[in-house]
């Protein structure tokens, strides 16, 4: 099964793993073009041990982060306008509390708005990887 890479089952995982695949050569699989490794582990409360095959597409990354930016752009400018519209509900801007760090005024209007460089950091880290979960271990 495909998992995705913001999984609380892999996220330690892709940690582990984020630096080999980004510098070691011997990761690198030719007849995919792309760099892969695999990590034993269980998934939920099944004891029963899973392979994690994690891999890593550098063209497949550039194009994913490329294109989180330019969304993070439009989630910029639609923050703008509601700093512009002096927006007072705070349910309006929740999607974006992740993200960006919201200030308010004294009377609850949003006030401005600044990125969450750390979060969007994490984010940025986990494009170009792909984990496939299977029972048996796998070349």
């Amino acid at each position: 099964m495909m998992i995705k890479t913001n999984s609380s089952l892999v996220t330690e995982m892709l940690k582990e793993s984020r630096l080999p695949l980004l510098t070691r050569a011997r990761y690198y699989l030719p007849e995919h073009d792309v760099y892969g490794l695999t990590k034993e582990g269980t998934v939920g409360y099944d004891i029963t041990v899973r392979y994690f095959h994690i891999y890593y597409d550098n063209v497949r990354a550039s194009q994913e982060k490329n294109e989180y930016l330019k969304q993070l752009i439009k989630k910029e400018k639609h923050l703008q306008k509601k700093v512009d519209e002096k927006i007072r509900r705070k349910e309006d801007v929740v999607p974006y509390e992740k993200l960006f760090k919201l200030k308010y005024d004294d009377n609850g209007y949003l006030e401005s708005y600044k990125r969450n460089e750390n979060e969007i950091q994490k984010e940025v880290d986990k494009l170009g990887f792909f984990v496939i979960v299977t029972s048996k271990d796998m070349d």
